[in-house]
């Protein structure tokens, strides 16, 4: 997909030489060329400048590269506005309409064609992007300072469930998982496991706990709403716990409980008075001003395939986990527990 072997024979170069003027070794021009490695940002502008044209017209894809869609919720359609993420042969596309409704993030293509779950793309930007898919508020912090680093960082919601089924599928390249769930259990030996962040989880309600919400004794009050995260998601699972601890079903709830799609999305509705009580993340409780009852310690961790892991994108991303400036950026951001951050575990 990329045409650095063509270009190369046109200016008459050898691999060596193209190496020796990009600053890379003949046997990275070779993989390069083969499609058995991807040029990291710095080697990709090297690989340009050498060759005398642009990052975009050497790894550009064609006008009609073919990608799988990857969203659940938003169907396919021409002229969708879309981000793509390729590794190896695999190439997966999402829509940007996915993405906070208060970002406006610069698109890689849009749709031209759809064929059920394939997609033909028209790409005008074809910088490397890695996808990150989990529901810790702490993935877009990563995802910002992948970016700062030279390549693209994106963070794309995802429950437990949905995350762990991409990983399977072979359709994601990193995942985040929280709160050790044994599903993953299937997939950790074949994958690294690497600590993201420590937090506690709870029970989100507004700030100065106006209405004195301690607990799930509490969902019984018939004047409190709540909101809960959808089926698959770990608050989910543990907001079912709390209630059957408190000998509660959602029968009692009456109708009381609204659906948010992600951690930063309950916190919200607390926040601003729609409902009064949810179980999240004390990262969102922060990015909210919400207060927080505490429930039980957690933690995130990154689960990487191991047969992709040395692929530049990756091998970027690890350096930036256990960089002074992101963990000093991730503790300052919420009441998070930093010591293990990057360390590979498990």
């Amino acid at each position: 997909m990329n045409r650095v072997r063509e270009l190369r024979l046109q200016r008459a170069l050898g691999q060596a030489e193209l190496g020796r003027r990009a600053g890379i070794s003949r046997q990275s021009v070779n993989a390069i060329e083969r499609e058995r490695a991807q040029a990291s940002v710095q080697t990709a502008l090297g690989l340009a400048r050498a060759l005398d044209v642009s990052v975009e017209d050497l790894f550009g894809f064609t006008a009609g590269a073919q990608a799988r869609w990857l969203d659940d919720e938003i169907s396919p359609a021409v002229g969708m506005r879309v981000a793509v993420e390729r590794w190896d042969q695999t190439a997966v596309a999402r829509p940007l309409a996915a993405c906070p409704p208060d970002s406006f993030p610069a698109a890689h293509g849009a749709v031209r064609r759809v064929t059920g779950d394939q997609v033909q793309v028209e790409i005008w930007q074809a910088r490397p992007a890695l996808f990150l898919y989990g529901c810790d508020p702490a993935l877009g912090l990563l995802a910002s300072h992948v970016n700062r680093n030279g390549s693209e960082g994106w963070w794309w919601n995802a429950t437990n469930a949905r995350a762990l089924a991409l990983l399977k599928a072979e359709r994601a390249r990193v995942v985040a998982l929280h709160h050790g769930v044994l599903e993953a259990r299937a997939v950790d030996r074949s994958c690294l496991r690497i600590r993201l962040v420590g937090w506690e989880s709870g029970w989100l309600v507004a700030k100065g706990n106006p209405k004195r919400i301690s607990g799930a004794d509490d969902l019984a009050r018939p004047e409190l709403t709540v909101a809960v995260r959808e089926e698959g998601a770990e608050s989910r699972r543990l907001f079912e716990q709390q209630m059957a601890q408190a000998d509660l079903g959602w029968a009692d709830l009456g109708g009381r409980a609204i659906v948010g799609r992600s951690q930063l999305a309950v916190a919200r509705l607390v926040a601003q008075g729609q409902a009064d009580m949810a179980i999240g993340h004390a990262g969102a409780a922060v990015a909210w001003a919400c207060d927080l009852v505490p429930i039980r310690q957690e933690v995130t961790d990154l689960l990487i395939p191991q047969k992709v892991a040395d692929q530049p994108e990756l091998a970027a991303l690890l350096t930036t986990m256990t960089s002074h400036r992101f963990r000093r950026d991730l503790a300052s951001s919420g009441p998070y527990d930093t010591a293990r951050t990057g360390d590979q575990v498990g």
